[in-house]
Order: structure tokens, then C-alpha cells, then sequence
């Protein structure tokens, strides 16, 4: 890792940068006490409320961090999705009175991830640094820093997740990563990653030993993502069935879904237009858009048919957007879920272009 050192500072200095010029505002923001007034009398509150308002999901996370921060159950509020990163929103409002310090915690280390694993396809640290550089100057990735939501975190752990399963691959690491995945937002993205990671795991080959990692993977992840609910086990002297509390919620979320229509992602992503769900038959553009996006999806597709060896990692990296964008296609159309893509649709464009260009050879 020590060639490396010198790439990973100028990751730190370009992104230390674009920070400061483009989302200086996160830097000096201080946390106002009164949104949490809000969140109460919000839409996410059940029963009877007064004056009842409608708030953002970046408030409903904040506010419901801050008070987990606080002493409050997270089984009490915002309980359909787990409470990790909520937790760290709200500790770092009590300790900094700033939320945002998390995000960009998580942008800097993906940024380096992705260098990281493009080095490992590409094995030329200058082309290396061309996926973490267009990652940074992405429109999403740059609103992503400013919102306190829970995507840019879990995209994290995602793709953290996939370059250990290709590169140090230890069944308990890879069970503690799984075990974020799934305490980061609803554990069902958890799911759908465990199983791709699977198909793409090239040490199926031995199923006796493989089918025993599986497992160690698997109770690695479930201790990881029961430990989020310790406060509730503490405080409810180990009366807590977290499996039925859990079922519980996938009912809540099945009941609850939105969706009017299939393949909503998928246009939005290839378009940059969407139907509003809440606005009935009214077309609207997302600001954070970008051309590029399905270029990058596209392009490595079209040139595959040209590049006739490809390793395990470099075939999971060109089919994973695909997948992924394909499960999305029953959720809302949001455009931040697009992060967990994007990573790896700058890398395998990089990749191809630099294989059809000569610049890289051999099966990785």
C-alpha cells in the first residue's frame, strides 16, 4: 500500500478541495434544536398529531439520529429502517453540532476504495485515478455530501463489501461489512448484495469449504446488525425478538410502497425525467442529472463484446449497475439511490476504454 500513499494524498487534497469551493456551507453548518420540533409533529409520527407537517427525509434522519444521540429507542422513530447511521448523525451533532462531518467521512473513503479497486483492475495507478476523479465532480456525488440521508453511507459499505469479496476475501470481514450493509438502511439491499456476491464469487468452486465461509459470513452479519439494537435490548432486559421485529417491517415497507409504476429508476437514470408520485401524471427532470451516466452504463456493454477474457471482478464490475438498476426498478424514483451504481460504472468505463485503447492487458 505504500505506492499507493502518494495517489491516496491527492485524493485527500482534490476532495479537501472541492469540498471547500464547492459545498463550503457543510463545513460552518450548526445544527438547529427546532427540527427535531418539526419531526414530531411530522408525517413520520403515528397517532394522533397537531398540527401536522410535512418534512424531508434528510430531517426525518437527522432528527431521529439526534434523539437515538439522546437516549430515545430507534424502534420509537424512523423504525423501518435500522439505526446505524442515524447514530452517527446524531453523535456527531452532540459532539461537533455537525452532521455532516459523517458525510464526508464516507465520500472520502469511497473515493479511495475506488481508486483503490480500479488499481486492481487497471494496474496503472495514473489511469487508477480517473474513476475516483469523476466520481468527485459527479453532480450526485456532490449533492449526496449536503444531504444527511442514507445512501452515500451505505454505498460505502457496499463497495467496500465487493472489493474485499475480490481481493481479501475473510468470511468475518466480509460478514462485518454485510452486517453495515444492512444496519444502514433497510436490509433487503443487504440481501440482493450477499446473493450477487455469490454469483460472482469465484471460490464456488469448492463448494465444501465455500458453503462454510457462507455461513460464517452470514452469523458474522446478523451479530453486526443485532449489535445496532443493543440500546433496545438493554433497556428491555433482553425482551426484544429483533427476527419478528424485523418481519415486522418488511410488512410496513410491502404495505407502504409507493410505486405506481414499474422501471421508474430505469428511465430517470437513462433520462434524467421522472413521473411525480405525489404530483399525479406531472413530468419533472432531477437537477442532479447527468449525461454521463448513461454513457458510462452503455459504453462498457457495447465494447464487452469485444473483450473476449474478463476475470471474475472485472465481469461483476460491467454486470453489477445493470443488476442493480433492474432491482430498483420497483422502488420510487429517486435519484441518490444512483450512488451505489456509479462507483462502479466509472470504473468498468475506464477499464473497457483502456483495454480497446491497448492500454492494459490480460484477464483481470
Amino acid at each position: 500500500m505504500r505506492r499507493h500513499f502518494f495517489y491516496f494524498l491527492i485524493i485527500f487534497f482534490l476532495y479537501s478541495c472541492s469540498v471547500f469551493f464547492l459545498n463550503r456551507p457543510i463545513l460552518s453548518y450548526t445544527f438547529n434544536p427546532s427540527m427535531v420540533n418539526d419531526f414530531l409533529h411530522s408525517q413520520n409520527i403515528f397517532g394522533d398529531v397537531k398540527n401536522r407537517i410535512f418534512v424531508s427525509d434528510e430531517v426525518v434522519y437527522l432528527s431521529s439520529g439526534y434523539l437515538y444521540a439522546k437516549g430515545a429507542l430507534p424502534t420509537e422513530y424512523n423504525f423501518e429502517h435500522p439505526p446505524l447511521l442515524k447514530y452517527l448523525f446524531g453523535y456527531s451533532i452532540v459532539f461537533f453540532n455537525n452532521p455532516y462531518f459523517v458525510q464526508i467521512l464516507f465520500a472520502l473513503t469511497l473515493l479511495v476504495s475506488v481508486y483503490y479497486f480500479s488499481f486492481r483492475l487497471i494496474n496503472n495507478p495514473t489511469l487508477s485515478m480517473l474513476p475516483p476523479l469523476l466520481l468527485m465532480v459527479d453532480p450526485l456525488f456532490i449533492n449526496m455530501q449536503k444531504e444527511a440521508l442514507l445512501d452515500l453511507g451505505q454505498s460505502t459499505f457496499i463497495f467496500l463489501y465487493y472489493l474485499c469479496l475480490f481481493y481479501a476475501a475473510s468470511p468475518i470481514l466480509l460478514g462485518i461489512l454485510l452486517g453495515l450493509i444492512a444496519s444502514s438502511k433497510f436490509w433487503s439491499t443487504a440481501v440482493v448484495v450477499f446473493i450477487l456476491g455469490i454469483l460472482f464469487d469465484k471460490r464456488r468452486k469448492n463448494r465444501t469449504s465455500y458453503v462454510k465461509s457462507l455461513v460464517v459470513t452470514a452469523i458474522t452479519a446478523a451479530l453486526v446488525f443485532s449489535l445496532t439494537y443493543s440500546y433496545v435490548f438493554i433497556q428491555r432486559g433482553g425482551k426484544f425478538n429483533i427476527v419478528f421485529f424485523q418481519m415486522k417491517i418488511l410488512k410496513y415497507m410491502l404495505v407502504h410502497n409507493q410505486t405506481t409504476y414499474w422501471g421508474g429508476s430505469i428511465i430517470l437514470f437513462f433520462t434524467g425525467f421522472f413521473k411525480s408520485w405525489w404530483r399525479p401524471f406531472q413530468i419533472m427532470r432531477s437537477h442532479i442529472w447527468s449525461i454521463l451516466w448513461p454513457v458510462i452504463l452503455i459504453a462498457p456493454a457495447l465494447k464487452h463484446a469485444l473483450i473476449r477474457k474478463m476475470g471474475y471482478p472485472a465481469r461483476f464490475t460491467l454486470w453489477f449497475p445493470y443488476i442493480y438498476l433492474f432491482y430498483l426498478g420497483n422502488q420510487l424514483p429517486f435519484a441518490r439511490y444512483f450512488i451505489v451504481i456509479l462507483p462502479f460504472s466509472y470504473i468498468i468505463f475506464i477499464y473497457s476504454v483502456s483495454r480497446m485503447c491497448g492500454l492494459i492487458k490480460g484477464r483481470r
